[in-house]
This record gives C-alpha cells, sequence and structure tokens, in this order.
C-alpha cells in the first residue's frame, strides 16, 4: 500500500487509475498489466516534486476526466504520501485480484490462547520487560 493513503483516498485511486475500454484482456476483464500501468502513472505523478506547486496539478491533455479530477483533488495531498520502492508491486496485485479462499466445509473453531508464549512474544518485539506488558 501507499503510506499516508487510508481507505476513502484508496477507494478513490482504484475509481481515478482502472484502466479504460483500450485495456481489455481476452477474458474480457481488465487485465492486471493495465492496472499496474495506471499504477504507475498514479505513482509517477504523486512524486514529481517539480510539479507540486502549480496550478495545473500535473494533469496532462490526455489524462482521463476521472484522473484529473482526482488530480485537481489530490494535488496537495499526495505530499504526504510515501510509495513502497516497488509499487506497483505485481504479486501484491494478484494476491487481491485472485486471493486464495479456503473452500473447506469443515467448521472452524479456535485453538485456546497460549498467554504465556503472547506475552513472551509482545515483550521480546516491544522489548520491555513481561511485568510491563501485563500491566
Amino acid at each position: 500500500g501507499i503510506h499516508g493513503v487510508g481507505i476513502v483516498n484508496g477507494l478513490e485511486i482504484i475509481r481515478a487509475f482502472t484502466p479504460g475500454d483500450a485495456v481489455v484482456s481476452e477474458s474480457g476483464g481488465t487485465s492486471d498489466d493495465g492496472f499496474l500501468i495506471e499504477l504507475q502513472q498514479l505513482r509517477a505523478w504523486a512524486q514529481n516534486v517539480a510539479e507540486w506547486g502549480e496550478a495545473s496539478a500535473g494533469v496532462l491533455s490526455d489524462d482521463p476526466k476521472a484522473v484529473v479530477d482526482f488530480k485537481r483533488a489530490h494535488r496537495n495531498f499526495r505530499v504526504q504520501w510515501a510509495f513502497p520502492e516497488d509499487f506497483p508491486n505485481p504479486q501484491v496485485h494478484a494476491a487481491f485480484k485472485h486471493p486464495v479462499i479456503d473452500r473447506s466445509c469443515e467448521p472452524f473453531s479456535w485453538a485456546p490462547v497460549d498467554a504465556a508464549a503472547v506475552v513472551a512474544k509482545l515483550a521480546d518485539s516491544a522489548e520491555l520487560s513481561e511485568e510491563k506488558v501485563l500491566e
């Protein structure tokens, strides 16, 4: 994900940067490559420091209306966003688009919690004493 982008802005990104009819796979759906290309364009726009102060908001003449509206609405927010080096990651996109689903009919049940192990893990991870974790 993009640090600084929450649920609302994430949905707005998906709406604005979804490939148009020009990028349709043989199966009739939008291709994964099309999404990745659009997300690369989002990153390039958001990280183009040279145009952060411009009134044009980095709008290009061939941008679709949804992208134009998004860029204008978010031109000041993008300075707060931080992209991972590998964004957009094809494996992450594939995992969201084609999730592994457990189709087991077995009823789900939780195992008992090993409280001592949880406290030990928290103490180790947070570099605190077990007593402090238990407070």
